[in-house]
């Protein structure tokens, strides 16, 4: 490497060190903002489980990785798993908060989302890689960029969640199998295995996602080994492709990579194989019995999952007959019939402005042309056009690789009937933020060097200005493609999750409500944000005084939470029965909003 390459090499690198720390402190700044969403004490529940008791029972419906992350703070500062018993599905969320609660509320959540940090960093080292794989160190610094400016991405980062787990392990699996499509070596093989293993380990869904995703990253290589190299590369801002690579430096993308140390394919099978079932048996602590539980109430729950799942016909017959059979990590069978039946029931949202108990094919497109920023979009469109030119020229162009890896994510959860949120797909933006860098390199390279350039400039200050307005609210974050009522796309997760509890006690301590009626969406207490006496306001029911309601509430969503005794208040005077659930409410204007999520009213007495 010449000086000049030694110098951008480092550039790209500090770019990437800044991205990471940007992406840090904008996760940090809103960990004291948001009170817990509703998943996140059961997720440090379950985790607190496996530390302290060496199980993984309460709830496996997900695997243990993120939430082990998430428990190990909390757990070192003296947290101990909840006593209370599990009954139903509804007392997790009572454990949940009986573990926030017990002591210093706000301390244990900060330390719970701590240990999903490491994942939101290491998604965006992600997008640096991919982008570097695709496009040159240029590509991968925009890329990295790009990924730490993600609102979508930023915001569950900052949550003790599993989502941003499930990007960075899926994103680098991926990476791990296009590197052992390329570099067929036993190191690949058993680096594939253990990225392998923690996707596995970090959301169920990745049993559906990592097979579909894998095959359009092969079908790529494949398609690119057949194309022929370029007579002459265009000018980079990269190392000359004839230049000498440095030292342990990664094989070109689209290199063929050297014969001597290849391994068969069955033997590389075979060593990912057993990467990945050591590294997964350990995650669930060396487990080994029958996949049916020990104790009645999550025994009845597995049979109502295995109804629901498998019906009861022939697969009904066989799955009845391993039940008893003993089985390493016999909690991952349990999580995929719990899985299995959560989708076959499908899961309630607000898409479109209608209540649905399903999912829509065009709910991910939608929600990911609605929640990323519109200079984000177009730099990926630019990198595909980047990508499609380079193929009517008949050059080969790594970025396809990422295009398929994303194209097969989407196109795996497209049947999907549980549609709640981005969320469920954070993983593309690293893979699209290659893509998108690809995209800003093309442009600074365009003959007409400057509005190539500025168009690229722009395009990436508008993504990092859209992450810095949308602060602290990046996880119900819009774009203007959505309009002035977001809350007419989707709600559950992309809009509202419970977040705003604690803003909208500050907000009636500060307009001096002695009491509130409530319509709450989320697990956590109201009595415990600051909140005067709380009325549970149910739906058809008017009343007067101050009002505030969730949005999924507001459009017919409902909520786990409850109140305790010691801030509950008889309803307000005035209070009679009306039509319609919330929807007396239409012609009230909010007098303030607690966040984006929840509408706060006045409402005078007759």
């Amino acid at each position: 490497m010449t000086w000049r390459d030694r110098a951008r090499a480092r550039a790209s690198e500090l770019v990437l060190a800044a991205a990471m720390v940007s992406a840090a402190a904008t996760a940090i700044a809103t960990y004291g903002v948001f009170n817990h969403t509703y998943d996140e004490g059961v997720h440090l529940q379950a985790g607190l489980e496996w530390i302290e008791r060496g199980t993984f029972t309460l709830e496996p419906k997900q695997p243990p990785l993120a939430r082990v992350a998430i428990a190990i703070g909390p757990w070192l500062d003296g947290t101990l798993v909840s006593t209370v018993p599990y009954q139903k599905e509804a007392s997790l969320y009572q454990a949940g908060n009986d573990v926030l609660y017990r002591g210093d509320y706000h301390r244990t959540l900060t330390l719970a989302r701590l240990g999903v940090l490491p994942f939101l960093l290491a998604t965006v080292v992600l997008a640096w890689a991919w982008g570097r794989r695709a496009a040159g160190r240029a590509a991968a610094a925009v890329a990295a960029v790009l990924c730490a400016a993600v609102p979508p991405l930023l915001g569950h980062g900052a949550l003790a969640t599993l989502d941003v787990a499930a990007a960075a392990t899926l994103a680098a699996a991926l990476l791990a199998w296009d590197r052992l499509l390329c570099e067929r070596t036993r190191r690949r093989a058993i680096q594939l295995g253990v990225a392998l293993a923690l996707t596995l380990l970090a959301k169920i869904s990745a049993f559906v996602t990592v097979p579909v995703a894998m095959a359009a990253v092969w079908a790529a290589r494949r398609w690119l080994a057949g194309r022929p190299e370029p007579a002459a590369s265009p000018p980079s801002v990269d190392p000359a492709p004839n230049a000498e690579p440095a030292p342990n430096a990664e094989p070109a993308p689209n290199a063929e990579p050297a014969p001597s140390p290849w391994i068969g394919q069955w033997r590389a099978a075979g060593f990912a194989v057993l990467a990945l079932f050591v590294v997964v048996w350990f995650g669930h602590r060396w487990s080994f019995g029958p996949i049916r539980p020990g104790d009645d109430a999550h025994r009845r729950e597995l049979i109502t999952a295995l109804d629901d799942c498998a019906g009861h016909g022939a697969l009904r017959s066989v799955a009845d007959a391993i039940l008893d059979v003993p089985l390493p990590a016999p909690e991952l069978p349990r999580g995929l019939i719990a899985a299995c039946a959560h989708n076959a029931r499908g899961h309630a949202n607000i898409y479109l402005g209608r209540g649905r108990r399903g999912g829509s094919w065009s709910f991910f497109p939608v929600v990911l042309a609605t929640k990323t920023p519109p200079g984000f979009l177009l730099l990926v469109a630019a990198g595909l056009a980047g990508a499609i030119a380079a193929a009517r020229r008949r050059q080969p162009a790594a970025v396809w690789v990422p295009i398929a890896a994303a194209a097969g994510v989407l196109l795996s959860v497209l049947p999907s009937r549980i549609n709640i949120g981005v969320r469920h797909v954070l993983v593309l933006y690293p893979l699209l933020a290659a893509v998108a860098g690809s995209g800003a390199a093309s442009l600074w390279r365009a003959r007409r060097r400057l509005p190539g350039r500025a168009a690229a400039a722009a395009l990436v200050a508008s993504t990092v200005i859209s992450a810095a307005l949308a602060h602290p609210d990046h996880i119900a974050y819009y774009n203007a493609l959505a309009g002035e009522h977001p809350e007419r796309i989707a709600i559950a997760t992309d809009l509202d999750w419970g977040q705003d509890l604690e803003r909208l006690g500050a907000l009636l301590r500060e307009r001096g409500a002695d009491q509130v009626s409530l319509a709450y969406f989320g697990s956590a207490d109201p009595c415990a944000h600051g909140l005067p006496p709380v009325y549970d306001l149910p739906p058809g029911m008017r009343v007067s005084g101050w009002v505030a309601v969730s949005e999924m509430r507001r459009f017919g969503g409902t909520s786990a939470h409850l109140a305790t005794p010691r801030c509950r208040s008889r309803p307000p005077p005035g209070v009679r029965r009306v039509a319609g659930n919330y929807a007396w409410l239409d012609d009230v204007a909010p007098v303030a909003r607690a966040g984006r999520s929840i509408r706060v009213y006045f409402i005078p007495p007759d």
